[in-house]
C-alpha cells in the first residue's frame, strides 16, 4: 500500500517533459550507430534526490537516448547483443535470444512494482536492472555444460528459459538513502524499505519484498540460488518492449550491457 505522496516528484516530471508518453513510438529495429544517441554513465549520477531523479528521467526521455546494445526484433525473435567473456573474444558482440515469455514477465514485474509504489521511474536511477537467479542444481548443470564446450550464448539462453528462474531487482538505485532512516522523508523511507524484491516467471505479479538490511539495504543473493548475469531496461521515447506507465502505453529497451563511459 502506498503510504506516501509523490506529488513533488510528479511536478518535477511534468516540468521536465511529461508529454513524452503521448509521443512514444515502438521501434524494434537494430541500432543505427550513426543516428542514435545512447545513455552514458555520465547521464546517471549516484546520490540523487527523488526530485532530481524525476527531472533527469524527463530529460533523458526528451533526449531520445537509448541503451547502447539494446535488444531488437530479428524476424519473430527478440535478440540482444552482448560481449563475450571467459574464453570468448571480449571485443566481439554475440547475439542471444530473449524468449517472449521472459520479456512479458519482466514487463509485468516492472508494471507491478510501479503500481505498488516499490519504484517510481522505469530507468536505471530508480528501477532499471535485474539480476538473474538460477536454482543451485540447474546452475551446476549449466557449469558442466559450459566446461563441455557449450557457448556463453547457449548457457544464457538456457538460463532465460528456465521455468524456475528468479529475478532480483534493486530499485532506488541512485537515490540518496541516508544511513539514519529517521533522517529521510516518508517517501524515501518507503522506497528504501521496498527496494529489494524478487519475482518469478511463473507468477509475475507476485513480487516478494526482501527485508531491510540497514545501511544501503542491498540484497545480493537468495538462498538456494546462484546469481547469474545482470540485465538492464529503461523507458525510452522510441523503445521496443511495451510498458504501461501511469496508465499510458509507452515502450522500454532491454539489454545485457552496462552503460558506457
Amino acid at each position: 500500500m502506498r503510504s506516501y505522496s509523490l506529488a513533488r516528484a510528479l511536478l518535477c516530471l511534468a516540468a521536465a517533459g511529461a508529454p513524452w508518453s503521448a509521443l512514444a513510438q515502438q521501434d524494434c529495429s537494430p541500432r543505427s550507430e550513426a543516428a542514435e544517441p545512447i545513455v552514458l554513465v555520465g547521464d546517471l549520477p549516484f546520490h540523487q534526490t527523488l526530485e532530481e531523479i524525476a527531472a533527469r528521467f524527463g530529460i533523458l526521455i526528451d533526449s531520445g537516448k537509448r541503451l547502447e546494445h539494446r535488444g531488437y526484433r530479428d524476424g519473430g525473435r527478440f535478440v540482444v547483443p552482448f560481449h563475450g567473456q571467459h574464453g570468448e573474444s571480449p571485443e566481439a558482440l554475440f547475439i542471444a535470444e530473449f524468449p517472449d515469455a521472459f520479456l512479458d514477465a519482466v514487463r509485468t514485474h516492472v508494471e507491478t512494482a510501479l503500481e505498488q509504489g516499490y519504484a517510481v521511474f522505469p530507468y536505471y536511477a530508480d528501477l532499471g536492472h535485474g539480476h538473474l537467479l538460477v536454482p543451485v542444481r540447474a546452475f551446476e548443470e549449466l557449469k558442466a555444460r559450459r566446461r563441455q564446450g557449450a557457448s556463453q550464448r547457449d548457457i544464457l539462453e538456457a538460463v532465460l528459459a528456465h521455468p524456475d528462474l528468479r529475478i532480483l531487482y534493486h530499485a532506488a538505485e541512485q537515490l540518496v538513502l541516508p544511513s539514519d532512516r529517521r533522517a529521510s522523508s516518508a517517501a524515501v523511507r518507503h522506497l528504501r524499505a521496498h527496494r529489494n524484491f524478487v519475482a518469478s516467471l511463473r507468477e509475475p505479479r507476485g513480487l516478494v519484498v526482501l527485508p531491510d538490511l540497514g545501511g544501503p539495504n542491498t540484497h545480493r543473493s537468495l538462498p538456494g540460488y546462484e546469481t547469474g548475469p545482470t540485465f538492464y531496461f529503461a523507458a525510452a521515447r522510441r523503445g521496443c518492449v511495451p510498458l504501461t506507465f501511469r496508465g499510458r502505453s509507452v515502450f522500454m529497451d532491454v539489454g545485457l550491457s552496462p552503460y558506457s563511459e
